[in-house]
């Protein structure tokens, strides 16, 4: 999933969701299962996407990755725009998603109470270069999170 979203704004959620169902290698997932993580979108099928909040909007660009069955979800800056309150809400989706489906997700984030809530691993790029790996917390604690991510 791309940074910024990427929805298609003049397209209602089901239509957008239904985008995501044509990328299924397989059998595509009934869209009723998506509502599971995100019930406000349910009750916003009809609403054209360009006219919802970001948070709602980055609810329906993650969704709409979900329905075609990914092997591996990457998420691009999936904070990004997005209100205090709705990235509480969508760290809680990641990791559910993650439980629930045995999804490994990518996560390519500089919001560090959203990484502390979401990672169970943490790779730290720099200059293209890998700086430091591991749990979260022990590069919280050896002042890796500070030195690179930190503000």
């Amino acid at each position: 999933m791309p940074q910024g979203r990427g929805v298609f704004p003049e397209l209602t959620v089901r239509q957008n969701i239904q985008l995501g169902q044509m990328a299924a290698t397989g059998t595509p997932r009934p869209v009723d299962e998506i509502f599971d993580y995100f019930p406000r979108l349910g009750e916003r099928m009809d609403q054209r996407a360009g006219t919802m909040s970001g948070g709602e909007q980055q609810m329906l660009a993650i969704a709409r990755a979900l329905m075609g069955q990914p092997r591996l979800l990457v998420l691009d800056e999936p904070s990004d725009g997005i209100s205090p309150l709705l990235v509480q809400q969508i760290s809680r989706n990641i990791v559910d998603i993650n439980r629930n489906e045995g999804l490994s997700i990518l996560i390519v984030e500089q919001n560090v109470p959203m990484m502390r809530e979401v990672t169970t691993r943490c790779v730290v790029v720099e200059g293209g270069a890998v700086v430091a790996d591991g749990a979260f917390d022990r590069l919280e604690i050896d002042g890796v999170i500070d030195k690179y991510i930190g503000v």
